[in-house]
């Protein structure tokens, strides 16, 4: 069924056609994008379908917070929380497409479907708006023609799920090319493939710790003053929030071998053991 997901901020970046709210405002993955010189994009859309359109079961990309305001239209949303996905899973290990197909009531093809708990469904008329938490797999009806605007988010609160979500990928990711551990370069071709099938890899997901860390140092220490979305200002107590959640993911970062391996951290100028000793001493 055609929908369409149109990157309207970025088409028209001065047209101001919506505030963020306040809830949705600690967005690292967009401020980290607008901060970008090399690269435009974002996570932030406008998402146009006509009555009868859908989208397939699935989480969110990143496992990231997303939040969707309908400006017109009406939708149905099933939501399963997570790990109840594994469940909907075939015989191949294959998650179902369709939440609604009636292969699920087949266990030969799905033998633990019947198994799986937890399901809310939710009507979202125009004007409303519906958050998703991270790794909630769901499947979205639009039962009118329907415009809504979305987004895609992480901040200090989802950013270790993101994080552990990039590792289970990239297990994935190693296990399904193992013949070819040999080869040259054998980390970062793992590392292209993870970001060809994930979107993002290990030093992409660096550079947004980077990103946000030392915009909150800087206002700790008084040298700026950090505005999300133009609109939303932060404090001192977010910005020592956000950089002790970020120091726990560097950790991680740190004590994950692979990274030793890949030559683009080895190479920086600005390591990830650096970074953390900057975290510390803010946080000191």
């Amino acid at each position: 069924m055609m929908k369409i997901d149109w990157h309207f901020v970025q088409a028209y970046p001065d047209y101001g056609a919506y505030t963020t709210l306040q809830y949705f405002a600690s967005d690292w993955l967009n401020e980290f994008w607008e901060g970008r010189k090399d690269i435009q994009d974002d996570y932030q859309f406008v998402y146009v379908g006509p009555k009868g359109s859908w989208t397939p079961f699935h989480a969110d990309v990143f496992r990231s917070y997303s939040w969707s305001t309908n400006i017109c239209g009406r939708k149905r949303w099933v939501f399963y929380p997570p790990g109840e996905e594994q469940y909907l899973r075939d015989t191949y290990g294959t998650p179902v497409y369709d939440i609604e197909s009636p292969e699920l009531r087949d266990s030969s093809k799905y033998p633990k479907a019947a198994s799986a708990s937890g399901r809310l469904e939710v009507i979202q008329e125009q004007g409303q708006t519906v958050f998703v938490p991270s790794g909630w797999h769901h499947q979205v009806w639009n039962l009118e023609d329907t415009i809504s605007i979305n987004h895609n988010w992480l901040n200090g609160t989802n950013i270790n799920i993101a994080w552990e979500f990039l590792v289970e990928s990239l297990n994935q990711v190693e296990y399904a090319i193992e013949d070819c551990s040999s080869m040259d370069e054998w980390p970062e071709q793992c590392q292209l493939l993870l970001r060809a099938t994930h979107g993002m890899d290990y030093h992409e997901f660096y550079l947004l710790l980077r990103t946000i860390a030392r915009r909150r140092i800087n206002l700790i220490q008084g040298s700026e003053d950090v505005t999300s979305f133009g609109h939303w200002h932060l404090g001192k107590n977010h910005a020592t929030y956000d950089l002790k959640r970020i120091q726990g993911c560097l950790e991680k970062l740190l004590d994950d071998q692979r990274v030793e391996q890949l030559r683009i951290f080895t190479e920086t100028e600005e390591p990830p053991v650096q970074l953390l000793e900057e975290v510390a001493v803010a946080l000191s």
